[in-house]
């Protein structure tokens, strides 16, 4: 299913559809880098409005230590779609210069960027920039940075930067949020919510409650690890397994797998009783081949994709 302009989502914008890409472990960088530029493209074609990226350090496992920067190769290997880092660990940056590496990709690629921040949960990598204690408190106030930089009314040491002014407002921003404290903060410094794979329906909805009671009017980004009739790989249940163990999450029913009918029922009824804005799916991919990965964007491209667009769309049309 091609996507045209007219049929793109902007990012973020309500009833957007977007993929989480992974790393390739067993290739190369140079030959891992061609492999993500063609699975982008096919993400692309198969009709989704974007593609995210997710960091990690150290080597860990299917991750990226650049998002950003790789999500800018990614713009100029494409032609419609938006990406972004979903989630960027703010607390390993500073704050300041990611606000204006931002502006200068989305003046690169306008109206294709947007970002999703979190703290990270792993004290190697915060001991990288120097961080053994306070991980909450740095990243909230990275997050007042990024906001005082990039929101619409925000003024700060920045707006000399012609890139960081003509960006005020227009890159979509939101932050993961698993506390009453974090989705406040977020309501309050003008973020979406970035909801957790493996936070319950019930844990959503409780924090959407409290993002909308504190007038937090952002996108809810529900994130889901799905697996379309895996006929000729691993079982459903394998890479569930596989999944769990490569990003240390612990069990939970986070995986929507079956039939593409299955796949998208099950999807529009998360994005009802979450509530979610927009949806951001994952391929759970370790052990698995680039060729397989690419047959499952396929069989999203046909079978779900234009299912859900169709519910997010129609949730969009109705009123906040």
């Amino acid at each position: 299913m091609a996507a045209t302009d007219d049929d793109m989502i902007a990012p973020l914008g309500r009833g957007s559809l977007s993929l989480g890409m992974y790393r390739h472990d067993g290739l190369s960088p140079g030959d891992g880098i061609s492999t993500l530029v063609a699975e982008a493209r096919a993400i692309e074609q198969a009709g989704f409005d974007g593609v995210t990226l997710s960091e990690h350090h150290l080597g860990f496992r299917s991750y990226f230590p650049n998002p950003l920067l790789t999500c800018a190769l990614l713009l100029g290997r494409t032609e419609r779609i938006w990406a972004g880092p979903m989630p960027m660990l703010l607390t390993l940056r500073a704050a300041a210069l990611v606000a204006e590496d931002l502006a200068w990709i989305a003046a690169s690629a306008p109206g294709r960027v947007a970002a999703g921040f979190a703290a990270g949960n792993r004290a190697d990598e915060h001991a990288l920039n120097g961080i053994h204690d306070n991980v909450a408190a740095v990243f909230g106030a990275g997050l007042g940075a990024i906001a005082e930089a990039l929101s619409a009314d925000g003024q700060g040491p920045l707006d000399a930067d012609p890139a960081v002014a003509a960006a005020k407002g227009e890159i979509p921003l939101v932050s993961a949020a698993r506390s009453r404290t974090a989705v406040e903060r977020a309501a309050r410094l003008g973020f979406g919510l970035l909801y957790s794979p493996v936070s319950s329906a019930e844990q959503v909805a409780r924090f959407t409650a409290l993002y909308r009671e504190a007038g937090g009017a952002g996108p809810r980004v529900l994130i889901r690890s799905v697996w379309v009739d895996p006929h000729g790989g691993p079982s459903a249940d394998e890479q569930a397994a596989r999944a769990r163990a490569v990003a240390d999450m612990p069990g939970g029913d986070w995986i929507s797998a079956g039939p593409a009918a299955a796949v998208t029922e099950s999807l529009a009824d998360l994005i009802q009783t979450m509530d979610a804005t927009d949806v951001n799916l994952r391929i759970p991919m370790a052990g698995v081949s680039p060729e397989l990965i690419l047959d499952q964007i396929a069989r999203l491209g046909a079978g779900v994709v234009p299912g859900i667009a169709q519910v997010l769309r129609a949730k969009a049309a109705q009123p906040a």
